[in-house]
């Protein structure tokens, strides 16, 4: 049986009277601990005692009013002010409150030390602890036992079991789940967990109590992530055991992390596979053989292409976590998607804005096709940012002023651009470089040779030589044009 308030009251050597909040004497006290912050109500969990100086507590009337509402509405056993330290006289304001409320504030003579307290309440639930002790190793057991796969689920739902709450695991930014749960936090509390995230400022405290409508939960950071653990109590008390949730939320860090590492071991193994694909090393039988160990189904089976924005890793873990099948490869500033569910990847990549626009080959019937299904997707990426269209799909939409398909975009290379290439083939003399560099740098001389780490001499003679090779002036706007197009479609060309 653990302790009350009124029996650390009626406790002599204590020596700790009532000031107000008689009425709550029967409110059991699971823990006592001092705490001198200003919003201690975000550090001590339910049924702790706060013990204080005095330094936090406010001298105005209403101020104490409103930090004696504030602990009692995170459930705190009590508030024990220091005698004779720094805590301002209580005010007949604040002692209605606590009456009212009712909420105990008690007073401990000075020369009793708050360890004493701590010590007694400790003691008197040393049985609870033992039970509360027992939880929290029950909560580990569970995590070694869970079996080890690229994505567990049922973790969470498990200890859901323990805390006595729905447990929810999600991005401190955005909202998003990030573990498996048994039920989906509604949109309103995600919004009103994020937005109190975003409006305090500095690190988080072990703990917030974050209103949605009548309800409140609870939210917990997780300390090496961006993530927070976010509880809904599941009985009408919102009683919870903020402990055990804290180390839940260490558990829930340590499944996000082996989730990371097993999706970024998954995604590295997913581009090998594809580059060898692409680069013929397989064949198309022994590529067909792992694609069906993979997952793909016989059928439409397409490539799609998105410019790369820095998100390759979250977009394989998303499209991994959904059970979508895919081969996923990072190459020439783009992500290169392989998959048999090409809407259900659209879906999930502008879902999460991973892709600005899109591009799809045609159907790919054998492993054979893959770069030309590549060049295809990039050709219809190609479409899309000229036409301003989300998703375009190869052969729907052909760019204005560009080949139409890779035959002709060939011919329009070798005849512009051959010359420069065989050139750049038997001197080495980076003359292709240079160009791409002069056009990146809005044909400015000196900007190109900062880019190449030349002599701005150097940038004018190779110019030189590509305007004698090739028959045209960089002078001449229409040769500019050809130039200019010319390398924009053998960056399309190239796998």
């Amino acid at each position: 049986m653990g302790t009350t308030v009124a029996q650390i009251v009626d406790t002599a050597f204590l020596r700790t009277k009532f000031l107000a909040g008689l009425r709550g004497a029967s409110r059991p006290v699971v823990w006592a601990h001092t705490c001198e912050l200003p919003d201690p109500w975000n550090w001590l969990g339910e049924g702790e005692l706060l013990l204080s100086d005095g330094y936090n507590f406010p001298a105005d009337a209403d101020k104490q009013v409103e930090f004696l509402e504030r602990l009692a509405a995170a459930k705190l056993a009590g508030l024990a002010l220091a005698a004779g330290m720094h805590a301002p006289p209580l005010m007949p304001k604040a002692v209605e409150a606590a009456n009212s409320l009712p909420f105990p504030v008690l007073e401990t003579e000075y020369d009793v030390p708050f360890v004493a307290v701590a010590r007694a309440v400790a003691e008197r639930n040393s049985r609870a602890s033992v039970a509360s002790l027992t939880k929290i190793l029950s909560v580990y057991d569970r995590l070694h036992r869970t079996e080890r796969v690229p994505v567990r689920r049922g973790l969470l739902e498990q200890l859901e079991m323990e805390a006595g709450a729905d447990l929810h695991v999600i991005d401190a930014a955005t909202g998003q789940a990030l573990l498996e749960s048994r039920t989906t936090l509604s949109e309103s509390a995600s919004l009103a967990v994020v937005d109190a995230i975003q409006q305090r400022q500095g690190p988080l405290p072990g703990f917030t109590r974050v209103t949605v409508g009548e309800e409140r939960v609870l939210v917990i950071p997780l300390s090496r992530s961006s993530a927070v653990l976010v509880a809904e109590p599941l009985t009408t008390s919102g009683s919870v055991d903020v402990p055990l949730l804290q180390h839940i939320a260490t558990i829930a860090e340590l499944e996000i992390a082996r989730q990371v590492q097993d999706s970024e071991a998954s995604r590295v193994a997913s581009a090998q596979l594809f580059s060898r694909m692409l680069d013929g090393g397989l064949g198309n039988e022994g590529a067909e053989a792992l694609l069906e160990i993979a997952g793909f189904r016989p059928g439409d089976r397409r490539l799609i292409a998105i410019r790369s924005t820095g998100r390759t890793p979250a977009i394989h873990k998303r499209l991994l976590h959904d059970g979508v099948t895919h081969l996923l490869l990072n190459r020439g500033g783009l992500d290169l998607i392989l998959t048999d569910s090409p809407g259900a990847v659209l879906d999930r990549i502008t879902d999460d804005k991973s892709a600005e626009y899109a591009g799809i080959s045609l159907q790919i019937s054998s492993t054979d096709r893959l770069p030309d299904a590549v060049r295809e997707s990039k050709w219809a990426l190609e479409a899309a940012i000229s036409s301003k269209s989300a998703v375009v799909t190869y052969g729907d939409y052909s760019a204005p002023f560009l080949p139409r398909t890779p035959e002709e975009a060939r011919l329009v290379v070798d005849r512009i651009l051959g010359p420069i290439i065989t050139y750049d083939q038997s001197e080495n003399a980076g003359l292709l470089q240079t160009l791409e560099a002069f056009f990146d740098a809005d044909r400015s001389w000196q900007i190109a040779a900062q880019q190449l780490r030349v002599h701005k001499q150097t940038v004018v003679y190779r110019i030189r030589r590509i305007e004698s090779l090739t028959g045209r002036t960089l002078r001449d706007v229409s040769d500019q044009t050809d130039l200019f197009l010319a390398l924009r479609v053998r960056k399309l060309l190239a796998i």
